[in-house]
């Protein structure tokens, strides 16, 4: 009897569908967006200095607060996808960045701002991983490098929009105008995100959710078998116990207690 395809086969074996391509969009416009405020601190660094009557070199450990708030973020919403779910780790993470960002806009002092964008870093830092796990899930294996360099793309792409849109907004508004735009941008996608983003079927094919991942499966493949339950492992029956022992006694064996044990 020919086993059944696992998932990974099954993706492999079928065209893009467009539930993929959706994946494929979806994670691109989030790393696009992350790109766009990975970058806005440098884009705005020196109004806010201006503004704030700081030396431009005060701004350093702004930049590096971003930067270690991402490592921190990689470190902790990328295992949470693993234990928790690609979909809810990534939508945590573009939440977090995308509130942060928009609060960046009302900081008063430096003090606020550097921890707004320590926390900014944490959200952005959990995306990227997520992101790069849920399409690679989705990608047959012989577009896998194509889709995850696509994805990949929106890092360049979301600082050259947020570049040329900073040189817009700051000579027009102040340097505020530049975080609502990069905090309203994932906020609003959030509800598509939620819409229309599918969780990784091999995580849920791995949790025991065969029927959940069968029908995003089918999505995939309309003719795919339903995904067969884990075959669970068969319960052993215990050796008998005197009631005066702490431990099995097998046939021909005597108990602590000094009793041979024999079968009826």
């Amino acid at each position: 009897m020919t086993p059944s395809p696992t998932v990974t086969e099954l993706i492999d074996q079928r065209p893009l569908s467009t539930l993929q391509w959706w994946v494929l969009g979806l994670c691109t416009l989030v790393v696009l967006l992350d790109g766009f405020d990975v970058q806005a601190a440098a884009f705005t660094g020196p109004a806010i200095a201006a503004a704030w009557q700081l030396e431009r070199s005060a701004m350093g450990p702004v930049y590096a607060a971003g930067l270690a708030g991402m490592a921190v973020g990689a470190l902790l919403l990328g295992p949470l996808g693993d234990r928790c779910g690609r979909r809810p780790a990534l939508l945590l993470s573009v939440l977090a960045f995308g509130s942060f960002t928009l609060l960046t806009a009302w900081a008063q002092n430096f003090e606020q701002l550097l921890a707004l964008r320590l926390l900014t870093g944490m959200g952005l830092g959990g995306a990227l991983p997520n992101t790069t796990a849920l399409m690679s899930e989705y990608a047959p294996q012989r577009r896998r490098n194509l889709c995850i360099a696509i994805t990949f793309l929106g890092i360049p792409l979301g600082g050259i929009i947020g570049g040329l849109l900073a040189s817009w907004l700051l000579p027009r508004y102040d340097w505020t105008s530049v975080y609502i735009v990069g905090g309203v941008a994932p906020l609003a996608l959030l509800p598509l995100l939620w819409r229309m983003l599918p969780e990784s079927i091999a995580f849920l094919a791995s949790r025991g959710a065969q029927a959940q991942a069968t029908v995003i499966l089918r999505r995939i493949d309309p003719t795919a078998a339903a995904l067969a339950q884990p075959a669970t492992a068969p319960v052993r029956a215990s050796a008998p116990r005197y009631a005066c022992c702490s431990r099995p006694v097998t046939p021909g064996t005597r108990s602590s207690c000094g009793r041979r044990f024999s079968p009826t």
